[in-house]
């Protein structure tokens, strides 16, 4: 099963505390984008041998917005964990497999301020 993640902040914390709990609990390296918003990001891990629950367990852990998991959790026979490619017009960012790159294309070089 895969693990979607959608964080709707553009902090280099939120992403990356996502990113790495993601990681920890799954063992797997996701992968990120910016979404198409351009104020957050979208992470995912796929072929993680857990069910739907465990997942949804999961995204509440790794600060997956809660509407989306609401949504989940009450959808009967729709899909679920959708992440927009498109939205409002605008197109989300090219999948990154490394956090770095989706920090940088996120928040443009604002984490680095204050060092």
């Amino acid at each position: 099963m895969r693990v979607t993640i959608d964080i709707d902040s553009n902090r280099a914390f939120d992403v990356l505390r996502s990113w790495f709990t993601l990681r920890a609990i799954t063992g797997k390296d996701p992968i990120g984008r910016v979404s198409s918003s351009g104020t957050g990001a979208h992470i995912l891990v796929s072929g993680v041998p857990i069910s739907q629950q465990t997942a949804i367990v999961i995204r509440r852990v790794c600060g997956d917005d809660y509407a989306r998991i609401a949504f989940d959790e009450e959808s009967r026979g729709k899909p679920l964990q959708i992440l927009f490619d498109e939205k409002h017009g605008r197109r989300a960012g090219i999948w990154h497999s490394d956090v770095e790159n989706l920090i940088h294309e996120l928040c443009g070089g604002r984490y680095l301020e204050g060092n």
